[in-house]
């Protein structure tokens, strides 16, 4: 049965089913009957607006055709649609033909060239049916799911080698490792919260508890402006960009100037996830950017509410708390300097 709109009860059922694959090391038969009965792990967790039931499954035995394609329904302007392509978690995503130097596997280039196929064929497809949809100039997305992020880890240790890696990709491709895929699932599953009442009279702790709840709400309040504050800096220090002057994020170059400039604040903070999984700053805002990408889509914003946005959206997204002075040493934060646009 598949299901389009899914219960807290679907969404942690989902989860846990995405778990266990990923402990067995499922084939990608089982990858494709987990995403095709539940859709909507795809569509909260890809950073695209898009709805479990616009995600169609294809995939077909002995068919040359995309995993899943998505693209809106009746006659809804087609400003984002795509193919996603599925290998299996235990896929080699790079290869190092010698030091300092990296190539996208043979699998994983045999899957972007796949896909690239896929997204040509469905952009025909598109234009013979939905031509009256269509923007001029939109191109298809493609998400490639293979892999585990600690291959990527392995190979990738700095930010420069994880531009490297984007440059090895289509301006609309993004390759997402398995467990990555699951820790931005879980980010839309709500926590199981278990409360436990006291046998004796708790009136006295009343106080207490709501001044403590008090003083966390400060405390996130005050993360979070000063979060917003020093993305700003950090971002105009390094483009010159003054506060009003408009900019676009559905351009690749855009999105990684915007990563770069906000890294070193970025590095400030830890981010973990609700299931507790601390995530690498860069991966959070990363993620965090394409996300207010994709529901600008290609509208011009004054950059300081986009510097606002993506503040809010890592605040949203994780649970974010201060770093301490020495650790900020270790991780080589520093304040930022001129970005060559």
């Amino acid at each position: 049965m598949i299901i389009l709109k899914p219960t807290t009860k679907d969404l942690r059922f989902a989860r846990d089913e995405f778990r266990r694959l990923l402990k067995a090391k499922a084939k990608e038969p089982s990858w494709q009957r987990l995403f095709t009965q539940h859709p909507y792990v795809l569509s909260k967790a890809l950073p695209l607006r898009v709805s479990p039931h616009e995600i169609i499954p294809l995939g077909r035995p002995g068919r040359s055709e995309a995993d899943f394609v998505f693209y809106p329904k009746g006659r809804a302007p087609m400003l984002t649609y795509g193919v996603v392509e599925l290998k299996r978690p235990d896929t080699g995503i790079l290869t190092m033909p010698r030091r300092n130097t990296f190539t996208l596997s043979r699998d994983a280039a045999t899957a972007l060239a796949q896909a690239k196929g896929y997204a040509r064929q469905l952009t025909r497809q598109l234009m013979m049916t939905h031509s009256a949809n269509l923007f001029l100039g939109n191109s298809a997305h493609i998400f490639l799911i293979l892999g585990l992020s600690e291959d990527l880890s392995r190979v990738l240790t700095t930010s420069i080698q994880q531009d490297l890696l984007q440059d090895l990709l289509p301006d609309a491709c993004r390759l997402i490792p398995y467990d990555t895929l699951l820790a931005m699932f879980e980010e839309n599953v709500p926590p199981l919260i278990i409360t436990l009442l006291p046998v004796v009279d708790a009136e006295p702790l009343a106080e207490p508890l709501e001044a403590e709840r008090g003083a966390h709400d400060r405390r996130s309040s005050d993360l979070a402006r000063r979060m917003r504050a020093g993305s700003w800096r950090s971002y105009a220090a390094a483009t010159g960009i003054s506060k009003f002057q408009e900019i676009e994020l559905v351009k690749h170059d855009s999105r990684r100037l915007m990563l770069r400039a906000l890294e070193s604040e970025a590095r400030r903070y830890h981010y973990k996830t609700t299931a507790g999984v601390e995530c690498e700053p860069n991966e959070a805002l990363r993620a965090a950017i394409e996300k207010v990408a994709a529901s600008y889509g290609d509208r011009h914003v004054p950059s300081i509410y986009v510097i606002e946005d993506i503040a809010r959206e890592l605040m949203a997204s994780f649970r974010v708390e201060s770093r301490d002075r020495r650790s900020l040493q270790r991780t080589g934060s520093a304040p930022s300097t001129p970005l060559a646009r």
